[in-house]
């Protein structure tokens, strides 16, 4: 090999001619088995470019899919505020609260489309009653401690949005309840967001009796399954008394555990300068009182029921 290397320098004079002064890089190298690196500096610059062009599309891949989740995320944390605006989780409960007296006083077999409409429809008006309850508090949500994280307090979500939210909720919702489920429903849901919104809540802030008037307000939800099923038939019916038992045994169920809540939060209320009935009462023991007769009524409801021939002796 040395030898080889040695008689090709000795020739390089003779080998060079015509090779411009790039003896070595154009001549030498290739005579040796050697690539000439100015021969393949086109492959270098094409293997860079595709390289350069590979980070590229990643690099847009990534930033393609950080912009989706961060997308996503933003759709999410606005679904929860207007979960939290809807007041997602009693919702549901008011709405579960309908399915009763659809499942008692239905003629014939269930229709899962009149109880998809009912769940639904009861949600969404649910959902708009309590959002004007906010729009209406706002101002005082803000003072509180217990609201005052709300969506609307914080700014998270306007009140032009929130009106938009209550107004597109509780005209789809009452839409829903009559198409899917009778007029009579969508009647009932109506007088149940116009009781909570237009008296209940202004009544917070002038007499301690709004609690009765909320009540009822919560308690006809247990009225939509009956006329869901029979329409205004259910006043004639004979679930006309059970549709009742329920709408009292609903009632009467607020009315000790508002008196409570109001009593533990009683400081808060003061702030927010509503009217209640517990929020003088420093040791509790004048809303216990308070709350007796309502619980004693509904331990004895189910007696009454059975005794009038409305349930078996098995109820109470």
């Amino acid at each position: 090999m040395a030898s080889s290397l040695f008689a090709a320098a000795r020739s390089a004079p003779r080998l060079g001619r015509g090779c411009n002064g790039s003896f070595a890089r154009s001549c030498l190298l290739p005579r040796l088995g050697f690539p000439s690196a100015w021969q393949s500096a086109p492959s270098v610059a094409r293997i860079a470019s595709s390289s350069s062009s590979a980070v590229a599309e990643v690099r847009a891949g990534s930033e393609t899919s950080e912009t989706v989740a961060v997308q996503g995320a933003k759709r999410s944390h606005r679904l929860a505020l207007y979960w939290k605006l809807a007041k997602g989780k009693l919702t549901v409960w008011v709405s579960l609260s309908a399915l009763p007296g659809y499942f008692l006083a239905v003629p014939g077999a269930l229709d899962p489309v009149v109880l998809a409409a009912l769940f639904t429809g009861t949600f969404l008006t649910s959902s708009s009653a309590q959002t004007m309850n906010q729009i209406y508090e706002v101002k005082r949500d803000a003072l509180m401690h217990r609201t005052m994280n709300r969506p609307l307090p914080t700014g998270q979500i306007s009140r032009l949005e929130g009106i938009g939210f209550a107004s597109a909720t509780g005209v789809v919702g009452l839409g829903i309840l009559s198409v899917g489920a009778t007029p009579a429903t969508a009647m009932v849901a109506a007088a149940t967001m116009a009781t909570y919104a237009a008296a209940y809540t202004p009544m917070k802030v002038l007499t301690p009796y709004n609690t009765h008037v909320g009540a009822i307000s919560g308690s006809l939800p247990t009225v939509m399954g009956f006329t869901a099923a029979l329409g205004t038939g259910i006043v004639a019916s004979p679930w006309a008394a059970h549709a009742a038992w329920l709408f009292v045994m609903q009632m009467l169920w607020q009315m000790p555990h508002f008196y409570a809540l109001a009593w533990l939060h009683r400081a808060d209320y003061l702030r927010g300068g509503y009217d209640m009935f517990p929020l003088t009462d420093t040791t509790g023991h004048a809303t216990a009182a308070m709350s007796k007769p309502y619980l004693v009524a509904l331990c004895a409801l189910p007696w009454g029921m059975s005794a009038f021939g409305a349930a078996s002796w098995m109820l109470p």
